[in-house]
């Protein structure tokens, strides 16, 4: 996830930023734009990410300090230049599988939907997404939980699933929002059948972007075979697991509260962390990146780290 400004881009371990997206400032030059030909092809100065810290039961860790953090691009260590806790709001897109497999699932999906609004700021902004044989735009940028889940309150599940055209109508929409930082949150059993858009061409899409994205995999009615329900699994999980984010199994109804509200609360408390990168060259090559743990306390808890594993320059 790059963020690229004159002289400076922003990449987003976690798509979220805390510096103004070019994306976003070049949204009416881009809005009927195709991603096979993204605008993002400035400098690179700057790399800048969240990151996440949970211990083993998943829980976010908050208080750890610059000096518990290394930095590392293509193995080679780098110098933070910032670091801070990341508090701002966020722009936050809800993507709802509404296709026929999905079934009464849908109104328990709502009901797990306030989980989530509970615990996100006053100021976070919401749009919905529904898709069945196409995605729709079920709401706009709101602050208003009310609007939100009132737009799925009259829907009746139906239909295909053209799961990769709603993560593609969402990415565009996001560039819309008005805070720095970007999430999508997908609800879905990660199946497709009527999309436009490929696979791998949704995946190529998100990394060009400045979005985090969850994902909820929660199985339809009509008992997929083990088979194809790993496959919606993997494919749920490999959406998100290149931006720093995180996929979740929902079997069962009550695990899709604990699921939204475990996002809402992993997107509070997050590092933000910059550096200048030691070799300049924009050549677009691929860069890795990992972040590792240091200087921890004594008898300090089992910790794990969640970012994204690298950015191309342009």
């Amino acid at each position: 996830m790059l963020k690229q400004g004159p002289g400076a881009i922003y990449l987003l371990i976690f798509a979220l930023f805390f510096v103004v997206s070019p994306v976003k400032a070049q949204k009416q030059e881009n809005d009927n734009a195709r991603f096979e030909n993204p605008a993002i092809k400035l400098e690179v100065n700057l790399v800048s990410f969240p990151v996440i810290v949970v211990d083993r039961s998943g829980r976010a860790i908050p208080d750890l300090d610059r000096d518990n953090f290394e930095v590392y691009e293509d193995g080679v260590k780098q110098e933070i230049a910032f670091f801070n806790r990341s508090e701002s709001a966020i722009n936050i897109g809800f993507v709802f599988d509404l296709s026929g497999s999905m079934g009464k699932k849908i109104r328990r999906a709502q009901e797990a939907l306030k989980a989530f609004l509970e615990v996100s700021r006053d100021d976070d902004e919401f749009f919905l997404i529904g898709f069945a044989d196409r995605p729709r735009l079920l709401q706009g940028f709101t602050s208003s939980r009310d609007k939100i889940l009132n737009s799925l309150a009259l829907i009746a599940p139906e239909g295909n699933t053209a799961l990769y055209d709603a993560v593609y109508l969402a990415l565009e929409n996001i560039k819309r929002g008005r805070h720095p930082r970007s999430a999508l949150v997908i609800i879905s059993d990660g199946q497709d059948n009527h999309s436009r858009y490929s696979y791998d061409q949704i995946k190529e899409a998100i990394l060009e972007t400045d979005v985090q994205v969850y994902s909820v995999c929660v199985p339809g009615i009509w008992g997929l075979t083990d088979r194809a329900e790993l496959y919606g699994r993997r494919v749920l999980r490999e959406l998100a697991a290149p931006t720093g984010g995180k996929s979740y199994y929902a079997r069962r109804l009550e695990d899709l509260d604990e699921a939204l509200r475990d996002i809402g609360l992993q997107l509070r408390n997050q590092y933000d962390i910059g550096y200048t990168p030691s070799l300049r060259s924009r050549d677009g090559r691929w860069r890795k990146l990992k972040v590792k743990l240091t200087n921890l306390p004594e008898g300090a808890p089992k910790m794990a780290i969640r970012s994204r594993s690298g950015y191309r320059p342009l």
